[in-house]
């Protein structure tokens, strides 16, 4: 019995990974056609759009918020900086820590390309934000901060 529970276990645990990479797929398919008008690659749309979150991160704090390996971010984030649309600013107790925060150019752009999505998905958005969200705390959101707590300890 107890092994039938573990094999259900297994299962949906392998069907909630199944869906998670499905959508964070689809997701990153619509991002790389929006931005692709804005000469953005998605992956640094998905960088900028996580230090505007912060408004201000340093490597290590951009690493672990976006999910990507900190090599890969400051491999990413050298572009945006040459571009004027990320300015790195050395923390005054600790000159050995950078942080990162967006430029005029590229807050700019950042609300350029959310007033394009606005305009274009307005109540996609609208239907996608009122199910992630809850008034009870049930939200997916919640759920989902549930699981990475889970994993993270």
């Amino acid at each position: 019995m107890e092994k039938m529970n573990n094999i259900d276990n297994f299962r949906s645990i392998l069907e909630f990974y199944n869906r998670i990479r499905q959508i964070s797929r689809n997701i990153e398919i619509a991002r790389d056609k929006l931005v692709k008008d804005f000469n953005l690659s998605g992956a640094h749309f998905f960088l900028l759009c996580n230090v505007w979150l912060k408004e201000k991160c340093n490597y290590t704090e951009l690493a672990k918020e976006s999910g990507l390996a900190k090599n890969t971010v400051s491999i990413l984030v050298k572009p945006l900086i040459k571009q004027n649309l990320l300015v790195q600013i050395l923390e005054p107790k600790d000159a050995r820590i950078i942080q990162l925060t967006l430029s005029p150019k590229g807050e700019e752009l950042i609300l350029k390309i959310f007033e394009s999505i606005t305009v274009t998905r307005s109540e996609s958005l609208k239907s996608l934000s009122e199910r992630l969200h809850s008034p009870n705390g049930e939200d997916i959101l919640s759920q989902l901060r549930f699981v990475l707590d889970f994993w993270e300890k």
